[in-house]
């Protein structure tokens, strides 16, 4: 039985502390089912948080002796989705910046090597909050970077698109100072779903980090799954964005997009398991 209260604006008053009372979890395991994130997500996530019931967090010293000993990558995780969402939900942002000095490291994987398993990727799709759908879709179906996409969701009726049945192909021609505009491709249904996002490209990773894989991995994984598939280099790169390395005219630059516009249906076969249904 639950007798703990959830914190009030006078208890927030003076924003020093944070006591993890079992109402909190409840109320912070509600929430985030509302949002789209699924029970057995949340389950490894609570089983976390139920370690650090009634403690009270005044300190990034507070926070290091809750992972002492522990499982440094889950303790992250789950601190960090459940600090995000406190400081949303009780406008407490200086005192959670205060606790989040206490948290773990972030581990180094070699940031130019490490690509996400398929694991990891459905992982941080089951525990994304629906309202971040779109950017995840755009992530896993294309090589664009997260400020491409958030460039794509807020210009989507500006951007020149071409129809191709059951695909489309746009061309972000504002998004990079060359001859050579940047192509991505989606399924139409993807493409005609997207809605604007405005919110800053920080706050947006810091949602993906929080929920376990930050967005920049998502781009590596995606262009592995292109290679899998793609054998020719310069088509494999141009899928993937890179077209700024392409020592080559405008010519081959057409003849490239004639050779995606018939692959890209290949490359999405192998990701679209992986899409973020809201």
């Amino acid at each position: 039985m639950i007798t703990a209260f959830a914190p009030t604006p006078h208890d927030l008053r003076d924003g020093k502390c944070l006591e993890i009372t079992p109402l909190l979890i409840e109320l912070f395991r509600n929430d985030l089912l509302r949002e789209g994130v699924k029970e057995s997500t949340l389950k490894g996530w609570l089983y976390y948080l139920n370690k650090a019931k009634d403690k009270r967090l005044c300190s990034a010293e507070d926070v290091r002796k809750l992972w002492l000993g522990g499982s440094q990558r889950m303790w992250k995780e789950s601190l960090s989705r459940f600090f995000s969402w406190y400081a949303k939900k009780y406008d407490a942002e200086e005192l959670i910046a205060k606790l989040r000095k206490g948290l773990p490291e972030k581990v180094k994987r070699g940031v130019d090597t490490y690509v996400p398993t398929d694991a990891e990727v459905l992982k941080l799709r089951d525990s994304l909050p629906n309202e971040y759908a779109d950017v995840y879709n755009v992530l896993i179906s294309t090589g664009l970077r997260l400020t491409e996409v958030l460039y794509l969701l807020n210009n989507k009726d500006k951007v020149r698109v071409v129809d191709l049945g059951e695909f489309v192909r746009i061309h972000l021609d504002l998004m990079r100072k060359s001859k050579n505009a940047l192509v991505c491709y989606l399924p139409k249904s993807v493409f005609e779903s997207l809605k604007p996002l405005k919110a800053h490209k920080d706050t947006v990773s810091d949602v993906f980090c929080d929920s376990g894989l930050c967005e920049k991995y998502l781009r590596k994984w995606f262009n592995q799954k292109v290679r899998q598939v793609v054998k020719d280099r310069d088509l494999a790169e141009f899928l993937e964005g890179r077209i700024s390395g392409l020592s080559v005219g405008a010519v081959h630059y057409t003849d490239l997009i004639a050779l995606a516009d018939k692959e890209y249906p290949k490359v999405f076969e192998v990701v679209k398991q992986f899409l973020k249904v809201s």
